[in-house]
């Protein structure tokens, strides 16, 4: 039950931060998009391992 907790929190993380990313992103020029995925993606790695170790 603690880990799918866990999981639901991290979805629900995710979601909230993407959006975030997303209204900065738009802010910004188009070119930079592929910056920002990238930069979600690897915040998102970086935090799921501090959560699990």
């Amino acid at each position: 039950m603690k880990q799918f907790a866990i999981q639901k929190s991290l979805i629900i993380l995710t979601i909230l931060l993407i959006n975030i990313y997303q209204i900065q992103c738009v802010q910004q020029e188009q070119s930079k998009w592929a910056v920002c995925v990238i930069n979600i993606i690897c915040y998102f790695n970086i935090q799921i391992q501090n959560t699990i170790f």
